[in-house]
């Protein structure tokens, strides 16, 4: 599930039974279905979906914690202080292609694409967004000439986009009927793995192996400081404003950290 109601609305507890009991029905079909295979992997570009989110300015702008900042994320469209991106996007989908030793019958494809969510739900519904619209798309191209007793499964992970979204915030664009845009992004996700998916390779045996790195992240320490002020934002009358309209789900993170 991606798109969905606020994460502070009432818990709804059916719909967490619902998914441990689906996920086990998936693991069991697919141990019961394990056969011998070939793979291939490969690289598709859909640049056309994916923009930088956050945008350097003019002029710094106040943030949640009453600091200034260059950058902003999600400035308005015709905010004239915005200058450029902050920084690039990443237009490859990577995917790994399984299909049955005689080369014929597509087993599973998995996709990953450095897209955020694209949303356009209506209030109150719950989507798994453009990720299950991509598995049910490759589904049915990788299907179309292929009468299959074990249906074929697709399969979407999200990539490294917490800077990236679908909105191009330098320009206007149309307006989407709910779930309509969800649709036009998946299909052209799919279309274009599919494409690159006929010109691959597949090889019986390849060796596993796996590469790691540890990395040093800065981090915000939350210093007595910070706690103080997030206490100090929170004791204030619902509905007051210091400096940002986000101050008080900023402060409430605080003090649950």
């Amino acid at each position: 599930t991606k798109t969905q109601p606020s994460g502070y609305s009432q818990p709804f507890n059916e719909y967490g039974i619902t998914l441990i009991e689906g996920i086990v029905k998936s693991v069991r079909d697919a141990v019961n279905n394990l056969e011998e295979a070939e793979i291939a992997w490969g690289i598709a570009k859909v640049p056309q979906h994916v923009f930088n989110r956050r945008w350097i300015m003019k002029e710094k702008v106040i943030n949640p914690f009453g600091e200034y900042d260059q950058v902003l994320m999600n400035p308005g469209i015709n905010d004239d202080n915005k200058v450029e991106p902050a920084g690039p996007t990443d237009p490859d989908v990577s995917f790994i292609s399984v299909r049955a030793l005689n080369g014929k019958r597509p087993i599973s494809l998995l996709a990953n694409y450095a897209l955020h969510y694209i949303g356009g739900v209506p209030q109150h519904e719950v989507s798994a967004d453009y990720f299950a619209v991509f598995a049910s798309k490759i589904k049915e191209l990788m299907e179309e000439e292929n009468s299959q007793s074990v249906p074929f499964v697709g399969i979407m992970s999200n990539g490294t986009s917490g800077d990236v979204a679908g909105t191009d915030r330098s320009k206007s664009g149309p307006s989407y009927q709910p779930y309509e845009k969800m649709q036009i992004v998946a299909d052209d996700i799919a279309k274009e793995v599919y494409k690159v998916s006929q010109t691959l390779n597949y090889k019986q045996w390849v060796p596993i192996k796996i590469l790691t790195k540890d990395l040093s992240l800065n981090r915000r320490e939350t210093s007595n400081e910070l706690v103080n002020w997030a206490q100090g934002i929170l004791n204030l009358p619902s509905g007051t404003i210091v400096n940002h309209p986000r101050e008080r789900n900023y402060a409430n993170r605080v003090i649950s950290l």
